[in-house]
C-alpha cells in the first residue's frame, strides 16, 4: 500500500498505518495558513470501521481530526500518559463540536 511506503520513507516504520501527518513546522499552534499534509488510508479506515462497527465515514473524520491534531504539535507515541491523553482529549472534544454541528 502507498501509506506504507510512505511511513517507510519517512517515518522509518515499515508497517502499514491509518493516518500520516506532514507538518511544516515544529510544535503546538499554527504560525501560518498552511499546517501540513495529511495523508489517510480509506482502505484501512474501512477495514477499522468494521472491525468497530463503525460508520466509515465517521472513521475517517475519527482519523482526520488525529492527523490536525498532529499537525497542530500534539503526539501521543513515545510521550507520556498525560501528554498521549491530552491528545485524546482534544480529538475527543472537536469530534463532539463537529457531531453537534458548532
Amino acid at each position: 500500500a502507498h501509506i506504507q511506503e510512505l511511513n517507510r520513507m519517512y517515518l522509518h516504520r515499515d508497517r502499514p498505518t491509518n493516518v500520516i501527518s506532514f507538518p511544516q513546522q515544529e510544535g503546538i499552534g499554527p504560525e501560518g495558513t498552511h499546517l501540513g499534509d495529511i495523508v489517510i488510508s480509506v482502505e484501512r479506515a474501512q477495514i477499522e470501521a468494521t472491525d468497530s462497527q463503525m460508520d466509515t465515514m465517521d472513521r475517517l473524520l475519527q482519523l482526520l481530526i488525529h492527523g490536525i491534531c498532529h499537525l497542530l504539535g500534539y503526539n501521543h507515541e513515545d510521550v507520556s500518559v498525560d501528554t498521549a491523553k491530552e491528545m485524546e482529549d482534544i480529538e475527543t472534544y472537536l469530534l463532539k463540536r463537529i457531531s453537534e454541528g458548532s
